[in-house]
């Protein structure tokens, strides 16, 4: 047993198991080694169903690839004592974790409570708790503007291998950040070794997460008026800042009226990558702080015109900017970001994905 961890471990374990009245439990032994089976914790219970042993591994990380390793180990041990449920217990037990653990047919627990134990006619499970301390600051080190270039390029290639200086080359980074932000999704259970490289498999689970995180607002907004129409300001912007060297890429509702028209709204969308003000003078745009017509947006970092493309020559930003830029638009932005999801994003990465399986 990892014995930083061991007292705690016993005592969430009885907390949890004491929950269920009809539970009893009959003996807790430390450091089991009997039949070629050696664990950290075996527990006898009766049940109202006869008896039943736990089988528990204590480790002091509970992230992905240390909780594969255990539940094979786990499973081993269980071949020579078949009838007996297997439980991991840590500190933390990663999202990723927690559906590993379940899809194996093991119970977890963590010290915050959270668990999932099912065997004979029991079912404890409790969700929703806090994440780890230690898994959101790995999250939270994913979304510095550098970081999120990365998982840009990664979400917007679907299945993909990578190495990762070819990575940071497409993304605009250091080999340095490039590695790290590999390392901590690996972590995090996210991407796949293969013999040439790297895989982001749990794009939906990656996506979802920045999506919680992200607003569009860390970009700074200026609100406008114009005089002329939807169409017309969007061309008349496009081809200033063709003229003028600027980086521009409509988003939210002009740029997914373009990929995938879900609603419209009387209102123009756009980033503008620099001189705002001169734009706003020589283009005639009268600035207000209400009733605008036109949200021109300066972007936090350069990444977020990873992926951009012609739509009747004027530039939308990427599925994946977009789809965060929706998300982040309360009301009818979320529901046509779904739309975006379901229409262009999910498919790509379906398609991609039985590709990757037929070679």
């Amino acid at each position: 047993m990892e014995n930083n961890n061991a007292i705690k471990a016993e005592e969430v374990l009885k907390n949890c198991l004491e929950e269920i009245p009809f539970l009893e439990i009959l003996d807790i032994s430390k450091e089991f080694n009997q039949k070629n089976v050696k664990v950290d914790i075996w527990v006898k219970l009766k049940t109202p169903s006869g008896y039943q042993d736990l089988a528990i591994e204590v480790k002091n990380i509970g992230e992905p690839r240390v909780i594969r390793e255990t539940i094979s180990r786990l499973k081993t041990y269980l071949d020579f004592v078949p009838k007996t449920y297997g439980v991991i217990i840590a500190p933390f037990i990663f999202s990723k974790s927690a559906a590993i653990c379940r899809e194996a047919g093991v119970g977890y627990l963590d010290f915050a409570g959270n668990c999932f134990i099912s065997f004979q006619q029991i079912y404890i499970a409790k969700e929703g708790r806090p994440k780890t301390t230690q898994e959101e600051r790995i999250l939270k080190s994913l979304y510095y503007p550098k970081a999120e270039r990365v998982l840009r390029v990664l979400l917007n290639n679907p299945n993909k291998v990578w190495q990762t200086q070819e990575l940071a080359n497409k993304a605009k980074v250091s080999l340095g950040m490039s590695s790290k932000v590999k390392k901590r999704l690996d972590t995090l259970g996210w991407i796949k070794s293969e013999a040439q490289g790297f895989r982001l498999t749990e794009w939906e689970e990656l996506l979802k997460e920045w999506t919680s995180k992200y607003n569009f607002k860390k970009s700074k907004v200026y609100d406008f008026y114009s005089m002329e129409s939807e169409p017309l300001i969007e061309q008349i912007l496009n081809d200033y800042c063709k003229k003028n060297s600027i980086q521009f890429s409509l988003t939210l509702f002009s740029g997914a009226a373009r990929v995938a028209p879900y609603t419209r709204i009387n209102k123009v969308f756009a980033y503008v990558e620099k001189n705002i003000d001169q734009v706003q003078r020589e283009t005639k745009l009268k600035p207000v702080s209400s009733g605008s017509n036109l949200t021109l947006l300066v972007p936090y970092d350069e990444g977020i015109y990873y992926g951009s493309k012609d739509y009747d020559n004027i530039k939308v930003v990427s599925p994946i900017q977009l789809y965060l830029d929706l998300n982040s638009y309360k009301g009818r932005g979320e529901e046509a970001a779904q739309f975006l999801y379901d229409q262009e994003i999910k498919p790509q990465w379906l398609q991609n994905q039985t590709i990757v399986k037929e070679k």
